[in-house]
């Protein structure tokens, strides 16, 4: 069975959105598998806007979403993603209630914000914000180096009679499949360090609805196969603990039920702000706002037997009208695209994640695999190209086909991509999708 993927990064400068499709050979477009990984701008949210309007009018449903961290340019734009385009999945990082907390409170919220109800429970807000209780909310635990990574080809772990992926309170759901069949590895039972923290979250209702979200969890290195084609192995590089955290720890503990089941919005903003006071003393400043980024979920994307590929890359103006299709791209645009002899076929996506020391990229290559870390057709480079998350000769170690850059050069600050990581993957193709042109990556698989 022949397939192609079209991956486009798109324009919206200083933040991050990419989507791709999977689509079948002889098949009609309504079988396509579609999935989204970040949603975001810090700045120019109107460029966001038009990228998700450009996006739901090409496609009907989106079959994924991954959110890789909880940070404004990575998901300010993923409530109209989801309220335009609607979403069987939504994929994210686990990370407890005293860490969200923070992550908002480090981004100067104050909790009587509307977006405070994301980092408070992410799965009832974003269901409440699409209007669907239907979505499944998949999230990844803290993944560890330890142990041997599964072989690319090798069958997923079959899903035990009479699991209940939801919990008990979701006893009679079906998870919801695409049109193409996929297998995901769901963690059963739920670890118990995770336990309390999912169960608050399943408790939580959706808005005024009466309904509860259906949360699932992956178990630890599980992955999602599509058809047998194409795998999603999902990388939760953990967030540093900062110091002093465990006492506010502690008091976000005993507030999670009033917090996360609060009859009334008084009642859950006196309690943030009493929070926000604790962390204020405890826990503020550069020492744990520089540390936010660490918590990014990295994304391998790549088709599961080895096949032959053909592969091109090519800048997407956002002057063009539509969604990026590759044909009309090349033909009607006369676009010349970047093509390469390499044999990789797999997408690394990696938010704003570290690998800002050896023995981080040692991590990531021992959680993935050697066969699959040789195989990056195109990578998004962390960060936006910022410098703090990169070291000296990345790009060689990873060799990509093609190095995507998701940022807005003209702006002085941050300053992104940084001129020595452009330098370090000169030699890897390295492609810009600023506020004026997307990067569109198609491939070709042959069987």
């Amino acid at each position: 069975m022949d397939f192609s993927v079209s991956k486009v990064f798109h324009p919206v400068g200083q933040g991050l959105f990419s989507s791709a499709t999977l689509r079948v050979d002889g098949e009609d477009t309504s079988k396509d598998y579609v999935w989204v990984y970040d949603c975001g701008n810090h700045w120019a949210q109107p460029l966001v806007m038009r990228e998700v309007d450009r996006f739901a009018s090409a496609h009907t449903a989106i079959d994924m979403l991954v959110i890789s961290h909880f940070d404004a340019d990575h998901i300010s734009g993923v409530s109209r993603l989801i309220g335009k385009s609607p979403t069987r999945r939504i994929m994210l990082p686990y990370m407890d209630l005293a860490q969200r907390l923070i992550l908002a409170f480090d981004q100067g919220l104050t909790g009587a914000e509307e977006i405070a109800g994301f980092y408070l429970n992410p799965a009832a807000y974003l269901a409440e914000q699409a209007g669907d209780p239907s979505i499944e909310f998949l999230f990844v635990p803290p993944s560890s180096p330890d142990g041997p990574p599964t072989v690319p080809g090798e069958d997923v772990a079959p899903t035990p009679d009479g699991f209940l992926p939801y919990g008990d309170m979701h006893r009679d759901a079906e998870t919801k499949s695409g049109i193409l069949r996929e297998t995901v590895e769901y963690s059963e039972p739920i670890p118990e360090a995770f336990g309390p923290e999912i169960n608050a979250m399943r408790h939580s209702q959706i808005g005024t609805s009466g309904y509860l979200p259906k949360i699932a969890m992956l178990r630890q290195r599980g992955r999602i196969v599509v058809e047998r084609l194409w795998e999603f192995i999902p990388y939760n590089d953990p967030l540093p603990k900062p110091r002093n955290l465990r006492l506010f720890s502690k008091e976000v503990e005993r507030s999670r039920d009033r917090l996360l089941t609060a009859t009334s919005d008084k009642d859950r903003e006196e309690r943030i702000q009493q929070l926000k006071q604790l962390y204020d003393k405890h826990l503020s400043g550069r020492r744990t706002s520089d540390k936010r980024n660490r918590g990014s979920l990295f994304l391998f994307e790549g088709p599961l037997h080895v096949i032959k590929v053909h592969a091109c890359a090519l800048l997407w103006p956002a002057t063009f009208p539509g969604h990026p299709r590759p044909v009309t791209a090349i033909l009607q645009h006369c676009l010349a695209p970047i093509c390469t002899t390499r044999t990789a076929r797999s997408f690394m996506m990696t938010g704003d994640g570290f690998l800002k020391k050896s023995s981080e990229l040692d991590n990531l290559k021992r959680y993935f695999g050697p066969a699959r870390m040789a195989d990056i057709l195109a990578l998004q480079v962390m960060h936006h190209g910022s410098r703090y998350n990169w070291h000296k000769g990345i790009a060689n170690d990873i060799s990509p086909s093609f190095s995507i850059f998701s940022a807005d050069p003209s702006r002085q600050r941050p300053g992104h991509p940084s001129p020595v990581v452009l330098a370090d993957f000169k030699r890897f193709n390295p492609m810009i999708a600023d506020q004026h042109d997307g990067i569109l990556v198609c491939a070709s698989y042959l069987r």
